[in-house]
């Protein structure tokens, strides 16, 4: 094995061992709302290395995330969902321009966002009976999931772009 590829593997063990650390911070508001901090190293992990290695380090998040018992799992099509998709899609950054800085918090607002899409979608199939009392499942879900992404996108945004402007060197 090479150095690179022995290099790449460890950043790719290091962004996701992170992100599982980070989740570990209280970030829950409410009861419902949810401040996802570990998203932000599989997001810079992906512009740094690429979208397979991002995407591959959201994956082992993922994994990380059930194996520890910090999943919320009903069934296993909703742990798919949202312990496997959802993180992976987190390190698609790297199909992002990241010459711009623009371009960069563009690229990480839209990955999350489509990150909560994915929670969106499984809140309606999956979590509907938790709903509260008159709304049905797609208000539900609606209102949880898009109060969480937007946070979780404005964190991961500012926190992205405040890393960057300080530490150049971590997109590559």
């Amino acid at each position: 094995m090479s150095n690179l590829r022995t290099r790449l593997l460890a950043e790719v063990a290091l962004a996701a061992a992170l992100a599982t650390v980070l989740n570990f911070i209280p970030h829950t508001f409410f009861g419902w709302m949810t401040m996802e901090i570990g998203v932000l190293p599989i997001l810079l992990l992906g512009y740094r290395r690429g979208p397979w290695a991002g995407m591959a380090g959201g994956l082992v998040w993922g994994l990380l995330t059930i194996a520890l018992g910090q999943a919320f799992i009903l069934v296993p099509a909703q742990a798919i969902l949202e312990y496997i998709l959802a993180p992976i899609i987190t390190g698609a950054t790297g199909f992002f321009s990241k010459k711009n800085i623009g371009f960069v918090g563009l690229g990480i607002l839209v990955v999350v966002l489509i990150k909560y899409v994915i929670h969106f979608l499984a809140g309606i199939i999956f979590w509907s009976s938790f709903a509260w009392p008159g709304y049905s499942a797609t208000l539900y879900s609606l209102i949880v999931n898009s109060v969480s992404g937007l946070i979780t996108a404005g964190f991961a945004v500012i926190a992205g772009l405040i890393l960057i402007k300080r530490f150049p060197k971590l997109l590559g």
